[in-house]
């Protein structure tokens, strides 16, 4: 069936559709003294002309830091770093009430670079304790593990996440030994449930004899 969209969002366009205006994003905004029912109003009449005309691929502009420090006269940037202060600390709090259930907190690295699209500030990141990683093929895995490490929390446990071929214990075994000797505390499969028999049997396989040694 063919796709439903017959005009494509310019990519600034695309950002600004993510902003949220729910009354309480609107109100911490007040609150830090940025006026959010004008900004939205303002967001509104700028999108309107560029949705009706669609994306020109041969001026389709990025979006860039230096795009978001600007637009609105700032208040777009503002707006953003208000809205990723509230998300960050509720973050924080949910962090907070896992680890004090005796439960273990997984899950990505946020960064500079994603914090645009995620809301979250990178401080959260001394608070993880299981982070899985896909091994970067240009960089000294060894290295990018421990820089992985030195990002969470102190004694936090660090589990490759391979790709590739699962077609044979000889396989899995391999992903299991580059495991070990970058010194990933574990090892992840994704996903177990799009797997075939074969290959979780090779998994199994392959788990068991290395417990064995």
């Amino acid at each position: 069936m063919p796709g439903k969209r017959r005009v494509e969002i310019p990519q600034r366009c695309r950002f600004i559709l993510s902003l949220c205006f729910n009354p309480a994003s609107m109100a911490y905004a007040d609150a830090e003294g940025l006026e959010a029912e004008p900004f939205r109003r303002d967001v509104v009449d700028w999108l309107r002309p560029r949705l009706a005309s669609g994306a020109d691929p041969a001026s389709d502009e990025p979006v860039t830091d230096a795009w978001v420090a600007e637009a609105f006269s700032g208040r777009l940037a503002r707006y953003l770093a208000i809205s990723r202060t509230v998300t960050t600390n509720l973050w924080l709090e949910v962090a907070g009430i896992i680890r004090a259930g005796g439960a273990k907190l997984q899950t990505d690295l946020a960064d500079s670079q994603r914090a645009l699209s995620n809301d979250l500030d990178p401080c959260i990141n001394r608070y993880i304790d299981r982070l899985s990683y896909s091994p970067k093929p240009d960089q000294d895995a060894i290295i990018e593990a421990d820089e992985l490490r030195e990002q969470i929390a102190p004694g936090g446990t660090l589990f490759l996440r391979p790709g590739g071929d699962l077609n044979s214990e000889a396989a899995v075994r391999e992903k299991l030994d580059f495991a070990r000797g970058v010194g990933a505390g574990g090892i992840t499969f994704y996903n177990y449930g799009l797997l075939t028999e074969d290959q979780l049997g090779n998994i199994g396989q392959a788990v068991r004899q290395a417990r064995l040694e």
